[in-house]
């Protein structure tokens, strides 16, 4: 179980880490990322900008929460948390029939649709079961050549979870 711990941990940081990433990379991508929020979100403009920071901030933190040894635990609580406001909020917009980018890994054109409720829901799972077995896992014995092994797979999922969008594409 601890290397089901340890994947899960470095799926959901890797996932926060290339979100971040994605809106932070350029102006246009925060600048998108903000418009998003606005429009999606329905905040106001004048609070479009803030909100998209704190949603930077707390992804950020996440990231670093996660992937700490001593503070994973309340990473993956708050991962589970934040990845659940998040598919409210898309499930929200897309009952009211939004079709705007969601931008949630940056610059990407794709409208919001239920395929990205479902992941952040998938997610959430994956860091709420990650949080939940860890008290079963801490100070396990852990083998120095199977770390490798946990964040490439961790890799892989974040690899198709920021993917998803280009992977419907080519199923289309």
């Amino acid at each position: 179980m601890a290397y089901l711990v340890m994947t899960l941990r470095a799926l959901v940081a890797g996932v926060f880490l290339v979100s971040f990433v994605g809106k932070v990379r350029s102006r246009e991508a925060f600048t998108g990322f903000a418009g998003s929020v606005r429009r999606i979100g329905r905040v106001p403009r004048r609070f479009a900008t803030p909100v998209a920071v704190g949603v930077i901030a707390v992804e950020s933190g996440i990231v670093v929460l996660t992937a700490v040894p001593a503070t994973g635990m309340v990473g993956l609580v708050s991962a589970g948390v934040v990845l659940t406001v998040f598919a409210i909020a898309l499930a929200t917009a897309l009952r009211r029939g939004a079709a705007e980018p969601c931008r949630c890994f940056g610059v990407r054109e794709e409208p919001i649709a239920w395929r990205h409720v479902v992941r952040n829901i998938v997610l959430a799972a994956c860091a709420l079961g990650g949080a939940a077995l860890t008290p079963g896992v801490e100070g396990a014995s852990i083998q120095p050549a199977a770390v490798p092994l946990c964040l490439l797979v961790a890799a892989a999922f974040v690899g198709v979870v920021a993917g998803l969008d280009d992977l419907m594409f080519l199923f289309r």
